[in-house]
């Protein structure tokens, strides 16, 4: 039975969090950055905050230094990327490889901007920014996942934008899910984010699964999570293996 998020909060182990570290994408506001000062109230010894803007980021920096623990430090530092393409993504991978070397990271938590805006927009690699960021399917062709064809030009934009919502709410899960099965050395939460507190969400409080097994293990051991931690099954699409593995082979190949 899952317990509400405050019990979880209380009964997280910290003895061990001074040697963590943790790169949070989308880190300089909104989830991302209440996230990164969770963390660091809770004693997480190595914060690195991923963003576009350097100015957000130093100031996000500062602040989560300030609320480490009484006693405590937090090494906290900020990493200028922009992963709206895929050259972006490459260039801010190699960073954050060679700001943590051979210690390599505990935990990565993506909380980037990727909210469908109900426009069709284009990146450098004729993908729309959103989409790029956030991965990307439901009755869609893939080979349109863009939403450039000229059904789309035509469309209501309220229903643009229900239509980008469902693409990539279709093509996040099943890229997980695929990811979760090649790679089972590594555990993947995907929580709604009314769970983070932060002036736009705030019903819940981020439970810190990444710290606390014991939510997790409470929750079914599941990979997404609705509000108040109930577990969210996968939909139709992302559950076939087929689409999955379709799926999988474009985005290694758009990734080349």
């Amino acid at each position: 039975m899952v317990k509400p998020a405050a019990e979880y909060l209380k009964s997280v182990d910290r003895s061990s969090l001074g040697s963590r570290t943790v790169v949070i994408v989308g880190g300089t506001s909104g989830m991302g950055a209440k996230v990164a000062e969770l963390l660091s109230e809770y004693g997480v010894g190595r914060i690195i905050i991923i963003g576009r803007n350097a100015q957000r980021g130093a100031a996000t920096v500062e602040n989560i230094r300030h609320r480490a623990p009484a006693g405590g430090e937090v090494r906290a530092e900020y990493i200028r990327g922009d992963v709206s393409d895929i050259q972006g993504m490459k260039t801010t991978a190699d960073a954050i490889g060679e700001a943590v070397g051979n210690q390599g990271i505990d935990y990565l938590v993506m909380t980037q901007n990727g909210v469908p805006t109900g426009l069709i927009q284009s990146n450098a690699d004729g993908m729309d920014p959103a989409f790029a960021i956030q991965v990307t399917l439901n009755d869609l062709s893939l080979d349109d996942l863009s939403l450039h064809g000229e059904k789309y030009q035509k469309m209501w934009h309220a229903r643009l934008f229900g239509q980008q919502s469902a693409r990539d709410s279709c093509v996040l899960d099943a890229f997980h899910e695929e990811f979760r099965l090649r790679y089972k050395q590594f555990e993947f939460s995907h929580v709604w984010p009314g769970l983070v507190k932060t002036p736009d969400f705030t019903l819940g409080a981020f439970p810190l699964l990444l710290l606390n097994p014991a939510a997790k293990a409470d929750a079914d051991d599941a990979m997404c999570y609705a509000y108040t931690l109930k577990p969210s099954a996968i939909g139709a699409w992302a559950s076939d293996p087929e689409n999955r593995e379709k799926l999988w082979e474009w985005l290694i190949d758009r990734a080349a």
